[in-house]
């Protein structure tokens, strides 16, 4: 085992590149890793629940520390890291979702890390009972073993087994976040090209079609749902009702006989341009139509 993991983590360190790099391994016990890993160039730290083995740690010179990581709120060492390990210890945790978001919270963007755990597809294939003790508390094949890293904060690079098959060791990435800075500025564009075409029609009737989450979305957020007399949407279980938020009325497409607007402004995704070809149909050249087309109002000659 000591020369498999002297070649594993000697080629985990060149291939990312992390020679004098901080490390952090979850659940380091003696020390045993964070020995080899040490000599393979990183600066280690541990993280460790049992004190006589973190003492055992600090008489060989490591920087470990006594405790758990509960969530992202736990802050390891004010300078993040750059590498995280975890050997056959995730199995252990209740909850291990959070152990891993905590683990993320403390690494730099574009960290890297090893995760391994027992292989639970072999232990059925073998019918080893034997692997079933009271201190494994989780049981991963390699798809939910993956999963639970993904959905807590890491990109998978790579998933094999090892040993033998009896370890699942996946590589991973910290992931970034979504971006999401656009939103705002995307909302700004939306309400002005909203406000030029709405302007255009002081003090007529200006309708909306579409009573979808879109359009309801767009009508809350620009702040000018005055300007509007009604939506119009085909879905009669949405007729006879009022907006949320805006509080219009919604009505059936026969309005435009009864109670014609100056303008239509459709707002309805992917039914857009199956309801301007129907407009145009049904009254040519009675209204002004316009498209909501990604932040734009784009007007239909």
């Amino acid at each position: 085992m000591t020369a498999f993991r002297i070649k594993q983590f000697s080629d985990f360190v060149k291939r990312f590149e992390l020679d004098e790099h901080r490390g952090i391994e979850i659940g380091c016990g003696h020390g045993e890793y964070l020995e080899i890993l040490t000599a393979q160039g990183l600066r280690m730290s541990g993280i460790e629940f049992s004190s006589q083995a973190v003492q055992r740690c600090t008489e060989k010179g490591f920087d470990v520390i006594e405790g758990f990581i509960d969530g992202p709120d736990t802050v390891i060492r004010e300078e993040k890291f750059s590498a995280c390990f975890m050997f056959n210890f995730l199995e252990h945790l209740p909850d291990p979702g959070s152990t891993l978001k905590g683990i993320a919270a403390n690494l730099h963007e574009g960290a890297v890390g090893l995760f391994e755990v027992p292989n639970f597809e072999m232990i059925v294939r073998e019918n080893m009972f034997t692997e079933f003790c009271t201190d494994h508390l989780m049981y991963f094949t390699e798809s939910t073993f993956t999963q639970l890293l993904a959905k807590n904060g890491f990109e998978v690079l790579e998933s094999h087994s090892i040993w033998d098959n009896y370890i699942l060791s996946a590589l991973v990435k910290k992931r970034l976040p979504t971006p999401v800075e656009g939103f705002a500025s995307a909302q700004s564009a939306l309400k002005d090209s909203l406000c030029v075409f709405l302007n255009q029609f002081s003090g007529e009737k200006i309708a909306v079609w579409g009573a979808g989450h879109q359009a309801l979305a767009v009508m809350a957020a620009s702040g000018m749902s005055d300007k509007i007399c009604y939506v119009i949407d085909s879905a009669t279980f949405k007729q006879n009702r009022l907006t949320p938020a805006t509080h219009l009325p919604i009505v059936s497409p026969d309005v435009l006989e009864a109670d014609p607007p100056r303008a239509i402004l459709v707002m309805a995704a992917g039914y857009s341009d199956e309801i301007v070809d129907f407009i145009n149909q049904r009254h040519p050249g009675r209204f002004m139509v316009a498209v909501l087309r990604g932040q734009s109002i784009v007007p239909i000659l």
